[in-house]
């Protein structure tokens, strides 16, 4: 059960200033029951205990804003807006959860003994936030504003972040030497530079849990002791990103042509990240967050227009290409950090590391099969043979995967990993192209990614043959005799070197695709006016596909692959794709009516 509501009210205190209130509410109360009944076959019990479990998730998130906004013109030219804005979150969680397993009877679906838990999570944001934009007679543009935010996220001085934010514009085609020429309609400069803050880590990361995690040998017993369960980084704070943009717009011959360039560099600072805690920390293996990197992300975004909206036939088209070079400036006190774990194969796959791309994949290069033990001998020695007295990392045998020896020592070791895929896109582009012919519109649109890498984890699912689940028929095609030429290597059951992070999972996913096709037939206007007494102004009958078709090498379900969110909401990763089913092509039909 959801529930989102908000209300609020405005005072015009004198003319020009205004006073807005409003209250927002956002609760959904969840219930979960579920009943696991024993049975039996043939007389005997296939399951003979019952277990049920119960659940009870609520939360309440209350936002609180208050602004005051004053806007006036003087001497008609000058053009003032200032706002200044309280804003207040508050948030409340709980849950709690019930189990027991019981064999008196199959159908009582209520707890009668078992293990319970509960858990409660707070937070408060409290935001201050001061803005002015001004404008000379539509020709010059200024904007600044200031914003404070204090999170409860953050612990004592470390909850408070300042962000401020300035703009300029020159509209130049307003100028009197523009004004009026024939060619230039629209020529505009615009300039940006501000911070932004990000606060996304657990809530109530500064409540110490404690918990039954160590053992203590007394009396010659081991007990049961209590410790911490989490670790406490009391320095964290805000991650902090300055954003700055600068370019122009274009327009030619009544807009007939337009043009836009942007450049923009955002560089992120104290970047929050998850790291896995370190035994003399005193906690239990676990994550810890910290502020440990700083990220650049930089690029063009070119944007190109042309309309014709004369005669029968109108029509207008709509290009943008976006660039963009995201790259590790910093990872702090740590050589690397090892992000977006691949939960089937148990490891991280991702990677920051300075001065190379943002979440690159990272692991071996993969160069196919062992054909036959003399392969391994050649390229590794003997004594990485399985079965030898070696103490060499990679042992194997023919069949196994074979990967690249990097620094030469003749054997495969983590040192042997390298950059194997930028999840980051070369540049994107979308195509808009609308028309019209009399009663007739036509529109679509094309988007695409080009020069993109993803982590392929089908190959995993179809050919890890790590045990007897059912495989893609690709594994017909496995090495399973001497003198066999393949990339699929040999049945090996339980977890193995075979199905290591490598080039063997990485594809270019670069792809086009035609998101949107629109057409419609509107009824004329005079075929209308006798019908509910002229009320009805509009009849048009239309056929939309979505997702039509797409182009792609790319041996996945989906090239358009969403990305990877650790628990608290922060990406880990992009482009890694766990198996999620393709977006389906849609075809609608529909009738819209106006009055």
């Amino acid at each position: 059960t959801t529930i989102i509501g908000s209300l609020y009210g405005e005072y015009d205190i004198v003319e020009g200033l205004t006073f807005r209130s409003q209250l927002g509410v956002d609760i959904f109360y969840s219930q979960i029951d579920n009943i696991l009944r024993a049975y039996d076959e043939g007389g005997q019990f296939s399951k003979a205990d019952t277990n049920v479990t119960k659940i009870r998730n609520n939360q309440v998130q209350t936002i609180f804003t208050n602004s005051l906004n004053f806007k006036k013109t003087i001497a008609e030219k000058h053009n003032l807006d200032i706002t200044a804005v309280y804003e207040r979150l508050d948030l409340r969680f709980e849950s709690v959860l019930g189990a027991s397993t019981t064999d008196i009877s199959s159908q009582i679906p209520e707890l009668l003994n078992g293990v319970s838990s509960s858990r409660a999570e707070d937070e408060i944001l409290i935001s201050y936030l001061a803005r002015v934009n001004y404008n000379y007679d539509g020709k010059y543009l200024f904007s600044s504003s200031i914003r404070r935010d204090k999170s409860s996220r953050f612990f004592g001085d470390e909850q408070e972040g300042f962000f401020p934010s300035a703009s300029i514009g020159w509209v130049a085609s307003k100028e009197g030497f523009l004004e009026n020429h024939s060619i230039i309609s629209n020529l505009k400069f615009t300039g940006s530079i501000g911070s932004t803050g990000n606060n996304k880590i657990q809530r109530n990361t500064f409540a110490q849990a404690l918990g039954l995690t160590f053992n203590y040998p007394l009396n010659g017993q081991l007990q049961s002791g209590t410790g911490p369960t989490t670790a406490q980084n009391l320095d964290l704070t805000w991650e902090k990103s300055v954003k700055q943009n600068y370019g122009f717009e274009l327009g030619l011959v009544d807009n007939k042509y337009t043009f836009s360039l942007d450049y923009y560099n955002n560089n992120n600072t104290d970047v929050l990240i998850d790291q896995p805690t370190i035994p003399s920390a005193g906690v239990p293996s676990g994550v810890i967050s910290t502020n440990a990197a700083e990220i650049e992300v930089s690029g063009f975004d070119i944007t190109f227009g042309y309309n014709d909206w004369e005669g029968d036939f109108k029509w207008n088209l709509w290009a943008n290409v976006t660039t963009s070079d995201a790259t590790v400036l910093s990872t702090g006190p740590n050589d690397q950090i090892l992000r977006a774990r691949y939960d089937p194969l148990d490891t991280n796959i991702s990677r920051l590391a300075a001065g190379e791309p943002l979440n690159h994949f990272y692991g071996y290069v993969f160069d196919g099969v062992y054909s036959t033990n003399q392969d391994i001998i050649d390229d590794l020695g003997e004594d990485n043979l399985i079965g030898s007295d070696s103490n060499a990392a990679y042992l194997v045998q023919q069949g196994d995967a074979r990967y690249r020896d990097i620094n030469g020592d003749g054997d495969i070791t983590a040192e042997d990993r390298v950059i194997i895929g930028d999840p980051n896109p070369d540049f994107i582009y979308s195509l808009n192209l609308r028309a019209e012919y009399k009663n007739f519109d036509f529109s679509a649109l094309l988007v695409g990614v080009q020069g993109v890498d993803a982590f392929n984890g089908n190959i995993f699912n179809l050919e890890s043959q790590e045990n007897v689940l059912n495989r893609g028929t690709q594994v017909l095609n496995r090495w399973q005799q001497p003198g066999d030429i393949t990339n699929v290597p040999r049945f090996r059951f339980g977890r193995n070197q075979n199905n290591a992070v490598s080039t063997r999972y990485i594809e270019d996913a670069s792809y086009a695709r035609l998101r949107n096709l629109d057409v419609g037939y509107s009824f004329k206007q005079d075929k209308l006016k006798g019908i509910f007494n002229g009320a009805l102004t509009k009849v048009r009958f239309y056929v939309q596909a979505l997702n039509l078709f797409t182009i792609t090498d790319y041996s996945g379900l989906d090239p358009e692959i969403e990305p990877y969110y650790n628990a608290t909401g922060i990406i880990e990763g992009t482009n890694i794709d766990r198996g999620r089913g393709p977006q389906p092509t849609t075809f609608l039909t529909g009738l819209q009516i106006e009055f």
